[in-house]
This record gives C-alpha cells, structure tokens and sequence, in this order.
C-alpha cells in the first residue's frame, strides 16, 4: 500500500500538439509513490505556473433598473457541445493583464455595458481539473449599459436581462447551462433577491 504522506510532483511536461490558443501535454508524476501519466490540454505557453495566475475571467453582471437588480447572462453558440447554452460573459486574460481591465474589456465587446464598481473577486478557482489546467476566476460587478455589443465575427451570443423572479425558469428552461452559471444562480435563488444597487 502507497504512504499517503509521501510528496507528489511531477517528472516531466511534455508537448504533443499546439494549436494556436489550446495546447496538448502529456505529464508524468509520481503520486504517493506511483509514476502516473496524463494527457491534458492548456492555453499556457509554458507547463506548469501559479496557481495565483487566472487564465480567465468570468463576470457576474448585476444591472440597476429603476430600483430593481436585474442579472445579465449571454445565450451564446458553442461549437463543441452543438447547441446554445446560458452563460456569463467571460473571456481570457492577455499576457500580463490585470483581472479588471480583462473584465471591462470582455464586459464591453459581449454586452455593451461598463464596470460601474466590483462588488466581490473569486479566489483563482480550476475549471476541469482532470482534462484542464485552466484557472478563472469570477468577478461580481454592478454594470450599466453604454453601447450595443461589439461582437467578433466568431461569436453567436445574445444579452439577456433577467428578473430575480424569471431566474428559476431560465434555469429550468431545457436550454445548455454553463457550468459556471448553475451553482451562482443556485446561490441567487436561495437568497430570494439580487443585491441592492441602491443600497
């Protein structure tokens, strides 16, 4: 039987395929005691990095409207899955770039809207640990509407705006959820509002 308490670490990170913004590598570790192999992909140019490093950032929308709170989600195509799913605006982080200009960035191009203030930073969270070595993090912001969307020629996404109390229905709706949105919107309908942007 393998000593739980023994060091894991890795052996070697090797490259099999580049593809421009995904990557494919093969890693050995040795995990309590035991050489592993691992084929994964990355968006990284180099193996490995810091776990305090996101990859990405996901924004968490809220809209003031009168004096209600309403969420912004996109409805967007995603090629691998074929079919629309619901999801919040996010995007990658460019080499060197700072989380709230990445967001503002993303924010714009997607929605048309702006980053009135942030309301609350995710530590750097995994996304699919066992296919990906991509990190996120999310980024709860107060926004406000300034332009209509600038969408690259690849992107097939819409804005939605949605009520506290149409939130239930979307997520029951039949349609793809991301799966970045259902515990979020979990959280929301548990605290029966979305924050007060009047407060």
């Amino acid at each position: 039987m393998s000593d739980s308490s023994s060091p894991s670490e890795i052996l070697s990170d090797e490259p099999l395929f580049d593809a421009g913004w995904l990557k494919l590598r093969k890693a050995q570790a040795r995990i309590r005691g035991r050489i592993r192999s691992w084929i994964y992909c990355t968006r990284r140019e180099q193996a490995g990095g810091s776990m305090q490093q996101a990859d990405a950032v996901v924004i968490v929308p809220f809209l003031r409207k009168g004096d209600e709170t309403w969420l912004i989600l996109i409805r967007e195509y995603r090629i691998p899955l074929a079919q629309y799913q619901l999801a919040f605006p996010a995007g990658l982080l460019e080499a060197g770039e700072a989380l709230r200009p990445a967001a503002e960035r993303e924010l714009l191009e997607e929605c048309g809207c702006r980053i009135v203030q942030v309301l609350e930073e995710s530590p750097v969270l995994s996304s699919s640990a066992g296919m990906s070595d991509e990190r996120f993090q999310y980024l709860f912001v107060e926004a406000e509407q300034v332009q209509e969307a600038a969408l690259e020629e690849s992107e097939d996404l819409e804005m939605l705006q949605v009520r506290h109390a149409e939130l239930a229905e979307r997520m029951q709706s039949g349609e793809g959820i991301c799966g970045r949105v259902w515990p979020v919107c979990r959280q929301l309908l548990s605290e029966k509002a979305f924050p007060d942007l009047n407060a």
